[in-house]
């Protein structure tokens, strides 16, 4: 990891970087120790065989902080894994589409709805409920901005799951936003 200036780190996952075109990643950040300051990922990209992530940390005021944050990269997991990941990366679309960075185990589809702003319904299709297993939805915004994207609740079907975003200013206004969501079982 290396701060390149207040409040913005350059993180380097040595081997965990795609060719473009296979299957791609997730990643999640999250502020870790303050109760005020929002830690989230700008982007990232692969050189080589290496992931690099842009995180920027900010205070409610939309100032650049440094602070501590958690961060994990989610990728094509071990075969036989029920999981789904979306890069909502057209937060102001005004029809339903489908992610190219977007996966759904074993088998299925992704399709994001933005239904208002800053609301998105996240339409998983193959991850469906087996028996007792529980599942769990890691959702943060992507960007620059004061932002922050959390589950609104979701709902399960024969065919898949549809999972519920709301994204707003850390002052609670409606906000649309870039996103990357995971479920998990």
């Amino acid at each position: 990891m290396t701060k390149t200036a207040t409040g913005i780190y350059s993180v380097l996952f040595a081997g965990l970087g795609r060719a473009t075109g296979s299957d791609r990643e997730a990643v999640m950040v999250s502020s870790y120790g303050g109760s005020n300051i929002l830690c989230q990922p700008s982007g990232w990209s692969s050189t080589g065989s290496d992931l690099t992530v842009t995180v920027y940390c900010i205070t409610n005021g939309g100032v650049s902080t440094d602070s501590r944050f958690t961060i994990g990269v989610f990728s094509s997991p071990r075969t036989g894994a029920t999981m789904g990941y979306v890069d909502a990366d057209q937060p102001s679309s005004a029809t339903p589409y489908s992610p190219a960075n977007s996966k759904v185990l074993p088998s299925g589809t992704a399709t994001v709805t933005r239904t208002g702003t800053g609301a998105y319904d996240v339409r998983l299709e193959g991850l469906a409920r087996s028996g007792l297993l529980k599942e769990t939805f890691l959702i943060t915004a992507v960007g620059t901005t004061s932002v922050r994207c959390q589950s609104a609740g979701w709902s399960f079907d024969s065919t898949g799951v549809t999972s519920s975003v709301s994204c707003a200013s850390m002052f609670g206004v409606p906000t649309d936003s870039r996103f990357v969501l995971i479920g998990l079982q």
